[in-house]
């Protein structure tokens, strides 16, 4: 440890020496106490900068928040952080609730009807009949299947089905959230997706009366965000959300998940900006910040 004992010491290293009446320049040895974001209260070496944005309350239901706000996260009533920044996305679906699906957003086959039941969000969603359990992804534009149908495991709990794929050229694409076979099917039609990878997902729940299905979402990349809740016929954007780290005091600064993973940042500058998101939005959390 280098010590002073008539000067202002700013910074450390373990040399074992001594030194009077000098001034040491440098960031002091990081004693800091890390910062436990399973905690209600934001660590105030930490600001979220960002649009309001959904987020799971101890309640177990979807909530938005207000903006700016990086609220603490639940599953199963447990406290488990607050999920990763997020960059801008766009949902090209729209009615992307399914609170009603009568509209040019849904394409049903002849005689098809559907009930209402409450979403994860607490706000109604469509109640398809058992049997219509599958769940497909079609490109218009290619007139081909980007996924093949299947049944989710699903559950009496809502959970998230995510499918992926890639289009050559911008298309429309179909996400069907309630099909049984080619004669019996509803699927939310997007609107105009740009060529690549795109990420379709919506929210699917069992009950006693059938299948809930809703929160239909149409990204851009292959990332599901959280979600984007668009009215009919319109596509909606939510800009992009930062973090910033006070790291005036350290040079490094470790991240922990709820995954049991962990990324290592160097941290040359005061200010330190956290990369955006590197799963699927609800996929894993932040839990704790070590500062070096």
């Amino acid at each position: 440890m280098l010590k002073t004992n008539h000067g202002a010491c700013m910074g450390a290293v373990d040399t074992g020496l001594s030194t009077t009446g000098i001034a040491i320049l440098g960031r002091a040895s990081s004693s800091m106490p890390p910062a436990d974001l399973t905690l209600p209260e934001l660590d105030p070496r930490i600001r979220y900068i960002g649009p309001a944005h959904f987020y799971w309350n101890a309640d177990g239901y979807m909530l938005m928040s207000a903006q700016n706000e990086w609220p603490l996260e639940y599953i199963n009533g447990i406290p488990v952080g607050r999920h990763e920044p997020e960059p801008e996305s766009t949902n090209y679906q729209g009615q992307s609730q399914t609170d009603s699906i009568n509209g040019s957003d849904y394409v049903t086959s002849q005689n098809f009807t559907a009930g209402q039941s409450s979403g994860p969000n607490n706000a109604p969603v469509s109640l398809f009949s058992p049997e219509r359990n599958k769940c497909a992804l079609y490109d218009n534009a290619a007139a081909r299947w980007l996924v093949r149908e299947f049944k989710p495991d699903d559950t009496d709990y809502y959970s998230r089905v995510i499918m992926t794929g890639e289009t050559s050229e911008d298309s429309q694409l179909r996400t069907y959230i309630a099909r049984r076979n080619p004669a019996s099917y509803c699927y939310a039609l997007s609107q105009i997706v740009p060529a690549g990878n795109v990420v379709a997902s919506l929210y699917r729940a069992v009950n006693s009366a059938g299948v809930a299905a809703g929160i239909v979402q149409v990204e851009s990349g292959q990332l599901a965000t959280s979600p984007i809740i668009t009215v009919a016929g319109v596509i909606a954007t939510r800009p992009a959300a930062s973090v910033e780290i006070d790291t005036s005091q350290a040079s490094s600064i470790v991240v922990k998940y709820s995954d049991g993973t962990s990324d290592k940042y160097s941290t040359p500058e005061e200010i330190f900006i956290l990369p955006f998101c590197q799963k699927s939005w609800g996929a894993r959390y932040v839990q704790r910040i070590e500062f070096k």
